[in-house]
């Protein structure tokens, strides 16, 4: 399994602390992480403090993970399939209850072998140690009101992109 480490990003350790503290939150929730890359923890680098992933590619055989909205922009993947995929990305979030900061077409990565999968690869947990990421993680219908709100924002962007094509 290869992994891959967020390390040294300016301004972004406070958002890495919270991206941690709600990993942990998901594991002792017992949460099953099929659409979420498994985080390892903590790891000291030559840039900074990090934490360890599971890498997600696009191919087993080739070392490339491809956004959704490469993905769907080179045309590797229709509108059906895009609108399924994320449908049923969705419904495991809402399912979980898993807290969104940002559900963009570039923090997605597409599986194509076999069965193709959508996995949220960045934009969990919070940005901020703030009061908003505390009543989010206890009132989960506060996190479907909001992930409702960006998928609406990805199903747009995905027909415009299908208008510019015409």
């Amino acid at each position: 399994m290869y992994k891959v480490t967020k390390a040294g990003l300016k301004g972004k350790l406070e958002q890495s602390l919270v991206e941690y503290d709600y990993f942990e939150f998901l594991k002792q929730r017992g949460v099953l992480l099929s659409h979420i890359p498994y985080c390892h923890g903590w790891i000291e680098t030559n840039i900074g403090k990090g934490l360890v992933y599971d890498r997600v590619f696009s191919y087993k055989n080739r070392k490339e993970s491809l956004t959704l909205k490469r993905a769907f922009g080179e045309k590797m993947i229709d509108i059906n399939l895009t609108h399924n995929m994320l449908d049923e990305l969705c419904r495991f979030i809402s399912k979980e209850r898993i807290i969104v900061s940002d559900l963009s077409m570039s923090n997605i990565i597409v599986t194509l072998d076999g069965k193709p999968k959508l996995y949220l690869v960045d934009g969990i947990g919070g940005r901020d140690f703030d009061y908003k990421y505390k009543i989010k993680k206890r009132m989960p219908f506060y996190t479907r009101y909001k992930l409702k709100q960006q998928h609406r924002k990805i199903i747009k962007w995905i027909e415009f992109e299908l208008n510019q094509l015409k």
